[in-house]
């Protein structure tokens, strides 16, 4: 079981230990990280809106509470292992942000940022204490007490989403499946640590690399896939394609935390037969999008990801090993075809989502694979 200490410390003394231009002298047992890998946002940024920071900063002037910082350490850790923020990252980001300056407040007098508040106001609010509390996670402790207990802390204020609950699942980024999802979404996700998981060394880390462009390069990103929340989200959507990939289950093609998490454990990895047939699906996938004519009006995407519905048949006959040269030839025609014939629409509409029902089921796949036949 975890243990845990309580304590004060002046916002002043608080924030050298985030500041990394100020803490270079500390020990490195004293530094806070703000951003560890559960946590939203990364160290620059956050989630909050600038009517939250503002209320923060009144709040502490006022001498009003503000909550309890939780930091941890976690399990094996040394006295030169930094902290992490379990909770409190926003307003620790917003305090630190506050005075170097990096916003206004408003006053009686107009916007004033900290450094032009008079000096005892400046010197009222540094030397402001905070409730503070040291969790230590023991060696006996399970893996994911931290990600459990950030995970707990923050669906009890604001539910954290499916990507943001996986990202926090995986922050010490043992979990093969979310590190090769990271891989194929890319940007900020392609780090040193994946690098070396799947970089020119690996047997597939090309092939990965070639896949992760011909995808976006079907499905635009757009300048979305830069906010926090959304690369998150495509985390989980990519997570989806690999486990329903490698189980050749259309149930496991969901998103949601609850249906993927009993697959996302440090034991389950691709081996080289089910690392083989994703590369597959997935280009071939790719290959079928982008033979449709004009498939951007068909296959409509957002923010790097198709929407499921419409290449429900695609995907779902991929996995389940129905994707034979006669079958991909008919789909490319049917989906020709969907897009000036009206009667074809209606019938792929009446398939898809007919009574009103949108969920996937082997059902409807039966169905479109049916009606793609008639071609």
């Amino acid at each position: 079981m975890p243990t845990t200490r309580s304590s004060s410390q002046s916002i002043r003394d608080f924030t050298r230990r985030l500041n990394t231009s100020q803490n270079v002298d500390m020990p490195e047992g004293d530094r806070i990280k703000v951003c560890a890998e559960f946590q939203r946002g990364d160290d620059t940024t956050g989630v909050w809106p600038a009517r939250m920071k503002l209320a923060l900063i009144n709040s502490i002037l006022l001498g009003h509470p503000i909550g309890t910082i939780m930091l941890v350490k976690p399990a094996g850790a040394s006295n030169t292992t930094n902290h992490y923020i379990l909770d409190g990252g926003n307003r620790s980001r917003v305090i630190r942000d506050f005075l170097e300056d990096k916003f206004p407040i408003i006053t009686e007098n107009g916007k004033k940022k900290y450094s032009e508040l008079s000096e005892c106001i400046k010197a009222e609010f540094a030397n402001k204490h905070l409730n503070i509390m040291e969790i230590r996670i023991l060696r006996t402790d399970p893996n994911d007490t931290i990600a459990q207990m950030f995970t707990n802390l923050n669906t009890m204020i604001l539910a954290l989403k499916d990507g943001e609950l996986i990202k926090a699942h995986g922050w010490q980024r043992d979990i093969p499946i979310i590190e090769l999802a990271k891989r194929f979404v890319g940007g900020p996700w392609v780090t040193e640590e994946s690098d070396t998981l799947f970089g020119e060394q690996h047997a597939f880390g090309q092939a990965i690399l070639d896949t992760r462009e011909k995808w976006y390069n079907t499905f635009p990103s757009g300048t979305n896939n830069e906010r926090e929340t959304k690369r998150c989200d495509n985390i989980s959507l990519m997570c989806s394609y690999i486990v329903s990939s490698m189980n050749g289950d259309l149930s496991h093609w969901d998103k949601k935390f609850t249906k993927l998490k009993r697959h996302l454990i440090p034991e389950n990895d691709l081996d080289d037969d089910q690392m083989e047939k994703l590369l597959e699906h997935f280009n071939t996938f790719l290959d079928i999008i982008q033979e449709v004519n004009t498939h951007n009006n068909v296959f409509k995407s957002r923010c790097g990801f198709p929407k499921k519905t419409p290449v429900f048949s695609i995907w779902g006959a991929l996995i389940k090993d129905r994707m034979t040269p006669d079958f991909l030839t008919k789909t490319v025609t049917f989906y020709n075809n969907v897009q000036t014939n009206e009667d074809l629409w209606e019938q792929w509409r009446l398939s898809l989502c007919g009574n009103g029902d949108l969920h996937i089921n082997q059902g409807k796949l039966d169905s479109l694979i049916t009606l793609i036949n008639t071609m």
